[in-house]
């Protein structure tokens, strides 16, 4: 039966206390789900005091309950997984229940049926138990192993599986931060909600960029058991997102050995070329690697492994750009509309500048642009690409009694070198190299059938830095009468009007940002008579996000043909119609989070529940302890702009 909060042992009232208020202080848990239902005879009636055990097939992990006075029984913090339930009470046969599937925060109701007994001691069910979540009243898609195997995924990407769930679309509106992510990174709106408002969690920690508030990287479908995502009626646990909240879960090992090996190819040279295309498919992708998970120690500790490495590259042809012909490499603009004098405003004679006016840095830069023997200037030319993707993940499950411990490590390492234009003036592509870590530690301690504490450490990490690929500074060519930046941070950044393909290399500089998330959370399950509550809660100590960029410490210069008509003569001539540069950007943000929640899943009648919960989350504003930016928060600080505000 379980037992009111009045008949708690002195000792196990000062557990819960000491518990409930770690909850307080320190809300993410361990991936785990509910099972609820009812006991009867096969007249209906209930049937009180019947005693239950669930039990995980893969890991033979058990739990027991007894039923209450009228018939109804629970199992809570439950690990997603197939179980199997015995049911036995006196004067009847033993039931026992195969092919329960309990799915990450998705609670399901069983009906069990009792016999009296007979000669057979024991009744099999085998057929796989209906499950129906009549407990709560979330709004929510499971993800499962058929969808996450038997469904296509762009570059094995499982986070698209995202998109499923009803009510969700491509995000819009927001910045994807894609000078520090790649394509595993994705914007969802759900149910009208900014792309940015959606909640991940991978094993029950956060895995939620905090420079973008998009998802980290996902582990490989090979690695995934399922996930869900909730868009609508979440409990209190979740917060910090309107959107969705989604729960990624991994596999774990088992008692049998088990794993996969994959290797995914394509290559050009396997497919026929496009009838429309000038030549064949370049592209060459090979994403392999494997699984394997098994037990340690039989029915106590497991092991779970995952490797997945992906290299692409690729080569697109009819790539364009506009370069200057020969005669207007040396000012002769014989032909074309006229030209003046930047200085007098005549136009030159015979559309042609004199070799004492042309700027020797402008002459020093025309060796580098490339040249085309299209009168018009048209360049076609092949552009390179290349990148290499590393994921590693490992876990360690261990039944110990009462305690269920689980330690996990995911890695991503993912490097693009970017291309420096042929080593000419052609727009070059950034490099890239990211790594992002994560790590979580968790405990589910079995106090009694009706108290269950879970406890949980994780962290994130993530960094990306841009490199620099640019061949050539405009410092290379002459002096400009400027501050020239750390090496590190020189590109080339020079636009000309009517000219395009060459002189720059896009809006994203090279940097450095860097991200971390130290979180604890804890919550504490109490189960009396037709209540079911949770009080957690979850503390960050650690939240930090540090950017050193160079953005526009190389000198952009526009020449738009404002001084001499024309945007190549102003640049031949020196004439710059617009010059920016700044000192780079660099912020060193820290922040602390803190909230806590209360729920409570009220079975008020078999046909009515009532799921009650309070949030508490307050704003804590981030700061800049280390620059001091005007941006960020400073304790204590006092305006002295405007000394009275």
């Amino acid at each position: 039966m379980l037992t009111p909060l009045s008949r708690l042992t002195p000792k196990s009232a000062i557990c819960a206390a000491a518990l409930f208020a770690a909850a307080i202080v320190a809300t993410a848990q361990a991936p785990s789900t509910a099972l609820s239902g009812t006991v009867a005879d096969a007249s209906g009636a209930l049937v009180p005091n019947a005693g239950l055990e669930l039990t995980n097939n893969g890991t033979h992990w058990r739990r027991k309950a007894t039923s209450d006075p009228q018939g109804r029984f629970i199992f809570t913090l439950v690990p997603p997984g197939t179980y199997s339930l015995q049911v036995s009470a006196d004067g009847f046969a033993t039931v026992r229940q195969d092919g329960i599937r309990l799915d990450s925060d998705v609670p399901a109701t069983l009906r069990i049926t009792l016999s009296v007994a007979t000669s057979a001691t024991t009744v099999m069910i085998t057929a796989d138990a209906p499950m129906v979540d009549s407990a709560s009243g979330t709004v929510r898609q499971v993800v499962g192993q058929q969808y996450i195997e038997d469904l296509p995924l762009q570059g094995r990407n499982a986070a698209m599986l995202v998109y499923m769930a009803p009510g969700t679309v491509l995000g819009k509106g927001i910045d994807s931060g894609t000078y520090a992510t790649n394509s595993d990174t994705i914007a969802v709106s759900a149910n009208g909600a900014m792309g940015d408002q959606v909640s991940y969690n991978l094993d029950g920690a956060s895995h939620t960029d905090n420079l973008n508030n998009l998802n980290a990287g996902f582990p490989n479908p090979d690695a995934l058991s399922e996930f869900t995502v909730e868009t609508n009626n979440f409990d209190a646990q979740y917060g910090g997102s309107g959107g969705a909240v989604v729960n990624i879960v991994t596999k774990s090992g088992t008692n049998a050995i088990h794993g996969t090996a994959f290797d995914y190819l394509r290559n050009g040279d396997l497919n026929a070329r496009n009838f429309f295309a000038p030549q064949q498919d370049a592209i060459k992708r090979n994403q392999f690697g494997g699984t394997v998970g098994g037990p340690i120690r039989h029915d106590k500790l497991f092991f779970f492994g995952s490797w997945q490495r992906t290299i692409l590259s690729n080569i697109t042809y009819g790539n364009q750009a506009f370069v200057p012909t020969g005669p207007e490499r040396t000012g002769d603009f014989s032909g074309q509309k006229t030209i003046k004098n930047p200085t007098t405003g005549v136009a030159y004679p015979g559309n042609i500048i004199p070799a004492s006016q042309l700027s020797p840095i402008a002459l020093a830069m025309m060796p580098h642009v490339p040249t085309s023997t299209d009168p018009t200037g048209k360049l076609l030319y092949a552009l390179p690409s290349s990148d290499d993707g590393q994921q590693f993940l490992g876990k360690v499950d261990y039944n110990a009694g009462a305690h269920q411990i689980n330690a996990s490590i995911f890695r991503i390492h993912y490097t693009d070198p970017g291309w420096n234009g042929g080593d000419t003036l052609l727009t070059y592509k950034i490099g890239q190299n990211q790594t992002t870590y994560s790590f979580k530690a968790g405990d589910t301690w079995t106090l009694s059938p009706h108290l269950i504490n879970s406890l949980n450490f994780s962290g994130l990490h993530l960094n990306s830095v841009q490199t620099r690929t640019a061949p050539f500074s405009i410092f290379d060519f002459g002096n400009i009468n400027a501050t020239k930046p750390a090496p590190q941070f020189q590109e080339t950044g020079i636009t000309v009007t009517s000219f395009s393909g060459w002189g720059s290399g896009g809006t994203q500089p090279p940097g450095d940002w860097a991200r971390d998330t130290l979180q604890l959370s804890d919550v504490l399950t109490y189960i009396s008579g037709t209540h079911s509550m949770h009080f957690g809660g979850t503390f960050v100590p650690w939240n930090r996000f540090d950017s050193s960029t160079g953005y526009e410490e190389e000198p952009l210069l526009t020449f738009t043909g404002a001084a001499t008509g024309n945007g190549l003569a102003d640049l031949l001539t020196g004439s710059v119609a617009t010059f920016t540069q700044t000192a780079g950007k660099a912020k060193f943000t820290r922040g602390r989070q803190a909230n806590a929640f209360f729920q409570d899943q009220w079975r008020a009648t078999s046909r009515l529940t009532l799921n009650l919960g309070l949030r508490w989350e307050p704003f804590l504003p981030w700061n800049d302890p280390i620059a001091e930016q005007v941006g960020g928060y400073i304790p204590g600080a006092k305006s002295t702009r405007f000394p009275n505000a």
